[in-house]
This record gives structure tokens, C-alpha cells and sequence, in this order.
């Protein structure tokens, strides 16, 4: 990855110094304070930003349409503005989070799922979604013994992008761009490695299979799939959702059985289905903390509108 040397030009300049004058101001504020401000900062959202307003609306009705009324959609999308103030207040100070204070804040449930699957020694693929905390999953890895190689879309700024990779990398993780990554991985995994990647968001309909997602087919990688296939890692959903603010558990879910009928394209359909469907379990927990304001299913099956 260049660095913002050779690849910034004055506004990024500009656009990151504006940036770190509110991040790191947020970033020192007492506790209290910081998470009052991050509540009103969610609330203030909601109320100005019609557009992703209306995203969410749009896809809580898509997906919680028949069991739920619309005050109750609209509470649950209020409370997702409110989860991302906490969670833009959550990344401001993780720069700043010794390792000590990591493991007061972070609990891990489930880490006998994923000591098994490492003692199998063919490398690990962890499906995660944009719920909870992504970032301060990738913090908190180190808690888990082990560094990851973390599959992510660069910033387009790449003073912004030097920055949040530092709080990827703090632990020892390795940030692999997500363009033309699929080679490093499947390296990776055939040393017995760790890596990570973000399975939940739309993809273009050549890259990715359409699986059941909250009742409607959503277009979605296959990657994750793709790599545990060909080296025999273990494929294993871990979320990070939030208890109260500030507070996390990591959650590593039981290894999901990697289809091999000797039908490819079969199997890497049920594959990517069962991890969509696993992760979907947890966010019904805790909806309020998916990222709805995304336009999940915006790319639709050939033949429908």
C-alpha cells in the first residue's frame, strides 16, 4: 500500500487534519462524557440525514417487514443512529487502548471453537459482519494469541486509511486490500494463518451468489468460501457485538461445514448460504447494531426488477 506521501495531495492533507481535530479531542473525553456525546450525535443523525434514514427504514421493511409495525422498525433505526454515534466515539478512542484496558473491556466466548480449528494446523477463515464493533474486533484479536491478516477496502484517503490501519495493525494484524487478495490469503492459510473478512455487504452479481438474507436473496461473496475450499481451513463466524457502551464481547461462533460434493458450484452455494444464515442469527440478537443505512440488497437475480 503507497503510503500518503506519494499518494496524498493537499485536500487529503486538508481532509485528514479536519478529521483528527474532532477525532482526538472525542478521543481524550472522559468516559461518560464521550458516550453521552456519541447518543447525541446518533440522534442528531437521525434527524438530518434523510437519505440514510430512509435506507434503513427501507431495509428493516424488507427485512422485518411482516412481524414488525412501523413504530417498530423506526425505533429499531433510531437506535441503530444511536449505535453508530457510539460506535464513531468507540473508534476515536481505540488508538489509545492499551493492551491492560483491552482485556477489561473485551470478554471472548466461544475461543475453545477457534483453538480447535487452529490445532488442525490448514489456516483459519473468519467470516464477520459489519455489526457490533468490526474495528474493535480487530483490536481485540490480539486477545486471541494470535495475529490475522484482515481483508478491507483501502480509504480513499490514505492519510485516513495510515491512520485506521494502525488500529488494525496494533495487535500484529496485516490489512490486505481487498482488490486482487484472494492469492495472499489462500498463502496465508496454507501456513496454518489466520484471516479475516467482512462477508455482509452488496457485491456486483459476477462476484458473489445470491443466499437468503433476513427472507430475501442478497448477493455476497464468495470468497471466505472460496479460500476454506481450496486449503481445508476451518470456516468459522466470530461478531463483536456491544454489551453497553464501550463494552464488547467477541463471540466466535462453531466452524461451519465446508460443502465437498464434487459439485463446485453446489457447494459454494450452501457454503456461503450457511455463513450468511449464522451471521444473520446474531445480528437478530442485537438488530439495532447492523449496519442498515447499506444497501444490502441492491443488487438483484437476473430477471427481477
Amino acid at each position: 500500500m503507497a503510503g500518503p506521501d506519494a499518494t496524498g495531495g493537499l485536500r487529503e492533507r486538508l481532509e485528514f487534519l479536519g478529521a483528527m481535530a474532532v477525532v482526538l479531542p472525542v478521543g481524550s473525553l472522559p468516559e461518560p462524557l464521550a458516550f453521552t456525546l456519541g447518543r447525541l450525535l446518533g440522534r442528531l443523525w437521525y434527524a438530518v440525514d434523510a437519505r440514510h434514514r430512509k435506507i434503513a427504514l427501507e431495509n428493516l421493511a424488507r427485512a422485518f417487514g411482516d412481524r414488525t409495525t412501523a413504530a417498530e422498525r423506526e425505533a429499531i433505526a433510531r437506535s441503530h443512529f444511536i449505535h453508530l454515534g457510539y460506535t464513531f466515539v468507540e473508534t476515536c478512542r481505540l488508538r489509545g487502548l492499551s493492551a491492560a484496558r483491552l482485556e477489561q473491556v473485551v470478554r471472548v466466548e466461544g475461543v475453545e471453537h477457534l483453538q480447535r480449528a487452529r490445532e488442525r494446523g490448514r489456516g483459519v477463515v473468519v467470516v464477520t459482519a459489519h455489526f457490533g464493533s468490526w474495528e474493535v474486533l480487530a483490536r481485540a484479536w490480539l486477545l486471541l494469541g494470535e495475529a490475522a491478516d484482515i481483508v478491507a477496502r483501502p480509504l480513499d484517503n490514505p492519510f485516513l486509511e495510515a491512520w485506521i490501519a494502525g488500529i488494525r495493525t496494533a495487535g500484529g494484524n496485516q490489512v490486505i486490500p481487498k482488490r486482487h487478495a484472494f492469492r495472499h490469503l489462500v498463502e496465508t492459510l496454507r501456513r496454518g494463518g489466520t484471516v479475516a473478512m467482512l462477508i455482509d455487504q452488496n457485491v456486483a452479481r459476477e462476484r458473489g451468489v445470491f443466499v437468503d438474507f433476513f427472507g430475501t436473496p442478497a448477493c455476497t461473496t464468495t470468497a471466505a468460501t472460496l479460500a476454506a475450499r481450496r486449503t481445508g481451513a476451518a470456516l468459522l463466524p466470530v461478531v463483536c457485538p456491544r454489551r453497553t457502551p464501550g463494552r464488547f464481547t467477541v463471540r466466535i461462533g462453531k466452524e461451519i461445514p465446508v460443502a465437498v460434493t464434487g459439485d463446485h458450484r453446489r457447494d459454494i452455494l450452501a457454503t456461503t448460504a450457511e455463513a450468511s444464515a449464522v451471521l444473520e442469527a446474531f445480528i437478530r440478537e442485537h438488530p439495532e447494531q447492523w449496519f442498515w443505512v447499506h444497501r444490502r440488497w441492491k443488487t438483484r437475480p437476473e430477471g427481477e426488477g
